[in-house]
């Protein structure tokens, strides 16, 4: 007798077992927060430069003065660098950590897929609580770069500013809670940034995905297009947080539509580059880190 048997079970069980994605083991809230950390070094590094012309240029709007050169002194460009550092250190870890905790929960550490509407306000919502450290943190920075431009320009004899003489006069001066100020707008503003560093270039990789076929280009593309939406759509509140900083009102309309918008938007070319690159820096290196952190757990539990 003759068994006949049906090789096509046979050959769909396989492929359906390989077309299984892998599930990897999801990172701790200590290994998300080393990413972050990494994440905001790199950052920092690359665009010190662009967000103290940034700065730069709102203040000099702001206070109805024209917008000093740029100044290609290594010492001023890099100026405030640890202290932004450190910051941003502790705002992209926080947001790294809370945007992996909550999607591991809400996923269920990934047996359940997230909508997009899910990952953006997990983003959206990191970026908020990351805030709590980027506000006093770029007070900071530009208390000190201030204090350090009075310093050249005045030929003082005293000693020269440093970051604990900044503190110090700081709270003297307006008191402890002087780090509060700006809070809300930079929470504002930081929930639009984080959803575009997080979720947007991998939303927008898919959509373009059809049309573009090389990989890199692509992811290129998509960081970028997320940095312009997202600079877009922050840069008030980036505008408002330094000026209730500085002690300046915060006028919400002008003499004119022309007028308005060039307030709102005063430094947006610098800061459209230094977000535009941060996104591409911030998703590429987190992904990638993530990624290879993932793979690396989930080999040693299988051993």
């Amino acid at each position: 007798m003759t068994q006949s048997i049906n090789y096509s079970n046979v050959t769909t069980t396989v492929t359906q077992q390989e077309q299984q994605p892998i599930k990897t083991a999801p990172l701790s809230l200590f290994e998300n927060g080393i990413v972050g950390i990494i994440a905001g070094i790199t950052e920092v590094t690359c665009n010190q430069p662009a967000a103290n012309r940034v700065r730069e240029i709102q203040q000099a709007i702001k206070n109805g003065v024209p917008v000093p050169k740029m100044s290609w002194s290594p010492p001023l460009m890099w100026s405030g660098f640890s202290a932004n550092a450190s910051g941003i250190c502790a705002v992209t870890a926080v947001q790294v950590m809370i945007n992996g905790y909550l999607k591991n929960k809400l996923s269920h550490n990934g047996a359940k897929e997230l909508s997009n509407q899910e990952k953006l306000a997990i983003a959206g919502s990191a970026g908020a609580l990351g805030a709590l450290f980027a506000c006093p943190s770029e007070l900071i920075m530009d208390r000190q770069r201030q204090a350090m431009k009075e310093f050249k320009n005045s030929a003082s004899v005293s000693p020269q500013p440093t970051y604990s003489s900044t503190i110090s006069s700081m709270v003297k001066a307006e008191g402890i809670r002087v780090f509060n100020k700006g809070l809300i707008y930079t929470m504002l503003r930081d929930a639009k940034f984080t959803a575009g560093y997080v979720f947007l270039p991998g939303y927008l990789n898919e959509k373009m995905k059809p049309y573009v076929t090389n990989q890199v280009a692509l992811t290129v593309l998509s960081c970028c297009t997320a940095g312009i939406i997202c600079a877009t759509f922050s840069h008030p509140w980036d505008t408002a947080k330094t000026n209730r900083q500085n002690n300046k009102s915060n006028q919400v309309w002008h003499s004119n539509l022309k007028n308005t918008v060039a307030t709102h938007f005063a430094g947006f070319g610098p800061r459209a580059y230094r977000v535009v690159t941060g996104v591409l820096i911030f998703s590429v290196t987190i992904e990638t880190l993530t990624g290879i952190w993932k793979q690396f757990k989930t080999q040693r539990s299988e051993e």
